[in-house]
């Protein structure tokens, strides 16, 4: 690749990831494409946070399952 542009996903002030734009011709991006990516990879950040959240209710979720069940169990 000859031109690379590379915009944080930032989240709450803490960087979550990067979004990468590249091109096999050299090219200089214009700030409206700089602007664009980095408007696309905030939209990606909140959905990554989001998803993050989901993840970790349905993780929370399970384990309150198990132990319900287990203490069922010890007490039956």
């Amino acid at each position: 690749y000859q031109s690379m542009l590379s915009v944080p996903l930032m989240w709450r002030g803490e960087c979550i990831g990067v979004i990468n734009v590249r091109t096999i011709a050299p090219r200089d991006y214009t700030k409206q494409q700089v602007q664009l990516l980095s408007s696309i990879a905030s939209q990606v950040a909140g959905s990554v946070a989001a998803t993050r959240r989901i993840r970790e209710a349905n993780r929370r979720a399970t384990h309150l399952s198990t132990v319900a069940e287990v203490s069922k169990t010890i007490t039956s």
